[in-house]
C-alpha cells in the first residue's frame, strides 16, 4: 500500500435537502425545535472514507478518495487528520475458515465502486476474522442502537461479514483516533469504534455533515487489508431527524450508507441505491449496493492475523 499519499478530509456529500449551514449545540439533551422551525443544518451525511496505513511501526491516515485515490477533501474546506499507533503482533491461524458463507448476487444496473482499491483491487475485510466494533456516546433518540445493530446486521448479511459487538468503551471519539491501542484493547487492531458524538469532539462533524464512516488498510505479510475503522454520528442532528414522519427512514439509510463506507463501498450516481451521495430516504440496500458487499465480504482467507 505504501507509506506515501496525502492526509485524509472528509470527501462524499450524502445531502437530503439543501438548506443553510451553521452551528449545533453539543448533545445534552437536545431540546428539539418544531419541524417548521429554521434547520441549523441541512441533512447530509459525509462519508469520511477513512484508510489508516501501517507502515512499520507507525499508522497514517491515508484518504480513499471516491475512485481510489490517496487523497481526500470536501467543499466545506474540513480540517486534515492524522492517527498515530503501531501495528500489533502478527499471529498465525491455522486452516483459516469462512464465518459466514459467502453470498452471490447477480451483476446490477445500479452498479458499485470502492473506496479502497489497491492497483484496481478493492481493499477488504479479512472474512475469516469478525469485525469487532465497540460503541461509545448516548443514544441520541429511544431506539438508535436497536437500529444500529439491525443496520450492521444487514450489512453482515448482505456482505457474509460477521460483525461481533464488543460492548460499550470510554474511548472518545476524534478525527487522529490510532488503529492500534494495546493499553485499551490489548494487543489486536483496535476494534472499529461507533459513536454518537457531536462537532464538539469531531471537528468534520460542522456545518453540513451528520456522519463519517470509514475504514483502515494494513499491509498483512505483504497483502492490504482493513483491519480498523470509525462511524461517527452528529447526534444532536440525529435526535432531529427522529421528530420528522420520515425520520426513521432516513436515519436507517444514513447508518446503511456509513456502514457501507465501513465495509469498503464507495458512491455510486443512482438515486435508489443507498450509496448514491444523497439521502433520498432510500431505507434499504440496492441491489448495485448488495452487489458491491457481496464482492466485499469475498476475500480470499488469510492466514495472519
Amino acid at each position: 500500500m505504501g507509506d506515501g499519499g496525502a492526509e485524509p478530509r472528509p470527501c462524499d456529500f450524502y445531502a437530503a435537502t439543501p438548506a443553510p449551514t451553521t452551528t449545533l449545540p453539543p448533545p445534552t439533551p437536545p431540546t428539539p425545535a418544531p419541524p417548521s422551525a429554521p434547520k441549523a443544518k441541512r441533512w447530509t451525511v459525509l462519508g469520511a472514507v477513512v484508510a489508516l496505513i501501517v507502515v512499520a511501526a507507525v499508522i497514517r491516515v491515508q484518504a480513499m478518495h471516491h475512485g481510489g485515490a490517496f487523497s481526500w477533501g470536501d467543499a466545506s474546506g474540513s480540517t486534515t487528520m492524522r492517527a498515530f499507533g503501531g501495528a500489533p503482533p502478527a499471529k498465525e491461524t491455522a486452516n483459516p475458515q469462512r464465518l459466514l458463507p459467502a453470498v452471490t448476487t447477480t451483476p446490477s444496473a445500479g452498479g458499485y465502486t470502492f473506496d479502497a482499491t489497491d492497483n484496481g483491487r478493492p481493499v477488504r475485510w479479512d472474512p475469516c476474522r469478525p469485525i469487532h466494533y465497540v460503541v461509545s456516546g448516548t443514544e441520541p433518540f429511544a431506539g438508535a442502537n436497536q437500529l444500529l445493530t439491525q443496520t450492521l446486521d444487514e450489512a453482515g448479511a448482505a456482505s457474509g461479514l460477521q460483525f461481533a459487538d464488543d460492548g460499550r468503551t470510554t474511548e472518545p471519539a476524534m478525527a487522529n483516533r490510532a488503529s492500534y491501542q494495546p493499553d485499551r484493547y490489548g494487543q489486536r487492531w483496535a476494534p472499529v469504534l461507533i459513536a454518537w458524538t457531536d462537532e464538539g469532539a469531531v471537528p468534520q462533524l460542522a456545518d453540513n455533515v451528520i456522519g463519517l464512516g470509514g475504514a483502515a488498510a494494513a499491509s498483512v505479510h505483504g497483502t492490504p487489508r482493513l483491519v480498523s475503522g470509525i462511524v461517527y454520528f452528529d447526534a444532536p442532528e440525529l435526535s432531529l431527524i427522529a421528530l420528522r414522519p420520515d425520520g426513521y427512514a432516513s436515519m436507517r439509510t444514513v447508518m446503511l450508507h456509513e456502514v457501507g463506507h465501513l465495509l469498503g463501498l464507495g458512491h455510486v450516481q443512482v438515486p435508489s441505491e443507498v450509496m448514491y451521495p444523497s439521502n433520498a430516504g432510500q431505507g434499504e440496500y440496492g441491489p448495485g449496493d448488495r452487489a458491491g458487499l457481496a464482492i466485499a465480504g469475498s476475500a480470499p482467507c488469510s492466514r495472519w492475523g
